[in-house]
């Protein structure tokens, strides 16, 4: 029997081999034990998958546990051999924790649409904020420059109202009476045969015998539609020593002109005293009446006699216009009167 490490010739029984030291395994004898510590056997490195972590058996991780002998004693002159140190097998490397949990953690798909749909809701109302004022602005573009072209068309029919009324007007309104009053004065009845309200010019042209003319006079009427109106020419607007006159009508600005009423008399409240009438009237309209005039006939014998105006101005709601109409001379015999009254409302007034 030889040593089967050295090969030096082994006696019968014998554990040892004496020039090398190497344990001897007897042929007769069964393998109870090692002389030296085997190797233990290397651990199988099981590859985990990406997503979970391997179910590795407990024993197929546990090395088996080598049979220890009891150590024998070295012989003399035989330098032990040292148990060979076992090479621990190092693990395979393994994922980060963090990366695992963001890649396998159905908890952080949901992180992230919790941050992504607050964003894109914030967007979603800030578009739909800028489209529905661009849409506002749009449509109040839209009303303001419809509005402006409805106020430019009325304007334009207006103007155009306006001229072709200009041309109709001086044959609408015609001098219906002219009465010389004792006292010189002059009364003149005008008649509005058109649907407007019409304010009007009168102009008196005074001449002497030789027809040279000494003065002119003139006054405004605002007349109703489809209704009469005096104009009043009183002595101190007659020129001293005329012997004829000439009227001219001309249509003034009748657009300012909103509206002319005629006032019956059973509305005006009149308290006649001996040369005077007090006149009042109460505005009961929710808009001012921009100007009132008055204008008093008094008849002797059914004979025109005498005629006295008064004329009142912005006459708010609800409030009363008074008018004092005074008899002077006592020269005037009358034995009835009449009132005529008109109101007239201006734009500006509206």
């Amino acid at each position: 029997m030889n040593c089967t490490n050295c090969g030096a010739p082994l006696a019968p029984g014998t554990n040892v081999c004496p020039n090398c030291g190497t344990g001897v395994v007897n042929a007769q004898q069964p393998v109870a034990a090692q002389p030296v510590m085997p190797q233990p056997t290397p651990q199988p490195v099981m590859q985990q998958p990406a997503m979970q972590q391997p179910v590795v058996s407990q024993s197929s991780v546990q090395p088996q546990q080598p049979v220890m002998q009891q150590p024998m004693a070295p012989m003399p002159g035989v330098m032990p051999q040292p148990s060979p140190i076992p090479v621990q097998q190092q693990p395979a490397p393994q994922p980060a924790v963090g990366a695992m949990m963001l890649a396998s953690t159905p908890g952080n798909n949901g992180s992230k649409k919790g941050i992504i749909i607050p964003i894109v809701i914030v967007l979603l109302v800030a578009v739909l904020g800028f489209g529905g004022y661009f849409i506002y602005d749009k449509v109040q573009e839209n009303k303001l420059r419809e509005e402006a072209e409805k106020q430019l068309e009325k304007y334009e029919d207006e103007v155009k109202d306006r001229e072709e009324m200009k041309e109709k007007l001086p044959k609408l309104i015609t001098l219906k009476k002219e009465t010389k009053l004792p006292d010189g004065s002059l009364l003149l009845l005008y008649e509005n045969k058109s649907d407007r309200h019409v304010t009007v010019e009168i102009e008196l042209e005074f001449y002497d015998s030789a027809e040279k003319i000494l003065g002119t006079s003139s006054e405004f009427i605002d007349i109703a539609p489809n209704s009469e109106s005096y104009g009043y020419f009183g002595q101190y607007s007659l020129k001293e020593g005329y012997a004829t006159y000439k009227t001219n009508l001309s249509i003034n600005d009748f657009t300012n002109v909103i509206d002319v009423k005629d006032v019956k008399q059973n509305d005006l409240t009149i308290n006649d005293l001996e040369d005077e009438l007090v006149i009042q009237y109460s505005n009961k309209k929710d808009k001012v009446i921009g100007k009132m005039d008055i204008t008093v006939l008094y008849y002797s014998n059914n004979e025109l006699v005498y005629v006295a105006s008064d004329s009142d101005f912005e006459i708010e709601p609800g409030s009363n216009a008074n008018f004092s109409i005074y008899l002077y001379g006592d020269e005037v015999q009358y034995d009835r009167y009449e009132v005529f009254t008109t109101v007239t409302y201006n734009r500006n007034n509206d």
